[in-house]
């Protein structure tokens, strides 16, 4: 996978059922990343656990969204104008 400098957004598709959307930010031309994504069915659901190592590495687990429901969602949650904070993985709480 081509690893680029700045900010890198992820959108990954399964089965054409499926999505789940995230964003990397790499703050130097020198940082190189191994990227690896585990898919898997719990209760009917598919998961997706990400692997990324390096400078910016990033481990996350998360249920994947169905593309039916994509005008309903906003950075992989249920929109929510209360949930205003981007933690690059979804929409959450202000702190």
């Amino acid at each position: 996978m081509f690893n680029e400098y700045g900010e890198n957004d992820f959108l990954i598709t399964y089965d054409d059922i499926y999505y789940f959307s995230f964003r990397q930010f790499k703050t130097s031309t020198r940082n190189q990343h191994d990227y690896g994504f585990y898919f898997y069915k719990n209760n009917d659901t598919v998961h997706i656990k990400a692997d990324i190592v390096g400078q910016r590495a990033m481990k996350f687990v998360r249920p994947m969204n169905l593309i039916s429901n994509a005008s309903k969602l906003k950075c992989n949650v249920k929109i929510d104008k209360n949930k205003t904070t981007y933690n690059m993985i979804e929409m959450v709480y202000p702190k």
